[in-house]
């Protein structure tokens, strides 16, 4: 019997892979509370490195901000598989923000964030539709084209949103240990 999940499986035939944890910053890549899974912003990563960098509408295009929204919401993805350490535990995607870097007046945001929500269909099926929301914006940090916030809800309940007397849960501390490497 195969350990490999459902959703890594299909990552794997549509030829993508899960980026590396990228949090730099001074907060959560995540927060779970009972059964639900907050997501931080994320920006289109790869190598390590910030990918996709420019305003949509100028130095970018409609089909590379699609790629950055891919980009962007596989390290989604990879925040919450630290947090429930299996996709496929995954009910539901509820909700999906997506910020646009792009020029003013630049009306198919909707477009470019399609290439994150088809993702999600295509990995999850039903569980990937979702709520969601596409502003545009003036700068993202980097300089990026996109970043992604999401809630996903899980069938786990466990550690998530239960508060151990370090008051952290283990999985913050498993997160925080994963990202000092």
């Amino acid at each position: 019997m195969s350990t490999t999940s459902e959703v890594r499986r299909r990552l794997a035939e549509l030829g993508l892979c899960l980026p590396p944890p990228s949090h730099r910053h001074e907060y959560l890549p995540f927060v779970a509370e009972n059964h639900l899974i907050y997501v931080a912003g994320h920006a289109p990563f790869s190598g390590g490195d910030r990918q996709y960098r420019g305003r949509v509408g100028d130095t970018l295009d409609l089909s590379d901000g699609r790629a950055a929204a891919r980009l962007a919401v596989l390290g989604c993805l990879a925040s919450l598989e630290t947090a429930i350490c299996n996709l496929d535990a995954l009910t539901r995607i509820v909700k999906v923000n997506g910020y646009v870097h792009c020029v003013p007046g630049y009306e198919p945001l909707p477009e470019v964030m399609d290439g994150a929500s088809e993702l999600l269909v295509e990995l999850f099926g039903e569980r990937g539709r979702h709520a969601r929301t596409t502003v545009g914006v003036a700068s993202l940090p980097g300089g990026v084209a996109v970043e992604i916030e999401m809630v996903a809800m899980s069938a786990q309940h466990g550690a998530l949103g239960r508060v151990n007397t370090a008051g952290t849960t283990p999985t913050t501390e498993r997160i925080q240990e994963g990202f000092r490497q």
